[in-house]
Formats: C-alpha cells, sequence, structure tokens
C-alpha cells in the first residue's frame, strides 16, 4: 500500500439505504460486496467513509510473517495422549411383541337425549 493511501472495503449491501449513501458508495468506486478499493488519504475521502460506517470498513493491512519450516517435535512414548473413553452400549432385553391392548374399554355410545 502506499504512502498516503487508505483500502476501503464495501462489507454491507447499500440495498435499502438512502440514495445519498447509494451514490456515496458508487464514488468511491465499489460496486459489489467485499470489494476493496484503494484511495488517497484525504479528508475528502475520510467523511466519506465517516458518513456511512455501516457500510464500509477501512481495511488494515497487516504483515504476515511466515514461520521457519521446523521440522514437527518428537512425540515421547512418555506424554499421556488425551482419548476420549471407550463406553459399550448397555445390553437391552429383547422387546416383546406387540399385542393388542386387552385392558383397552371401547367408549359406550352417548344416544341423545329427545327434549
Amino acid at each position: 500500500m502506499a504512502e498516503g493511501m487508505i483500502k476501503i472495503r464495501l462489507k454491507r449491501s447499500p440495498i435499502c439505504t438512502p440514495e445519498k449513501h447509494k451514490v456515496i458508495v458508487r464514488s468511491l468506486g465499489l460496486k459489489t460486496l467485499n470489494r476493496t478499493v484503494e484511495r488517497p488519504d484525504t479528508p475528502a475521502f475520510r467523511g466519506m467513509v465517516a458518513k456511512i460506517p455501516h457500510l464500509l470498513e477501512i481495511v488494515r493491512e497487516e504483515i504476515v510473517h511466515k514461520p521457519k519450516s521446523v521440522s514437527p517435535e518428537p512425540v515421547s512414548a512418555e506424554a499421556p495422549v488425551a482419548h476420549a473413553p471407550v463406553v459399550e452400549p448397555a445390553e437391552r432385553p429383547a422387546a416383546e411383541p406387540a399385542t393388542p391392548a386387552q385392558d383397552a374399554v371401547e367408549p359406550e355410545p352417548v344416544e341423545p337425549e329427545n327434549v
């Protein structure tokens, strides 16, 4: 990133926002979500971002250092290895065959009363 430049990303859609917000997004050159543009770091561009912070974000590039290739450490036999204990399923009794309920009582039909 050049000195005096900022990166701006469109993080939310400008749909259902006021027309002024859409104009700001278009004037920054942002068309699709997660698109990043690089603009000069001036009060004008900072003001545009400040007007719609819910739609935009300033991207900060962090320098990521790759670690040197290091051979993996050997695993010692003394170190305990954490494993989940093996649990055997409990034995279930055999299911009895299904039979019609002998105790089931049918409701008696109700006769309407004559008035």
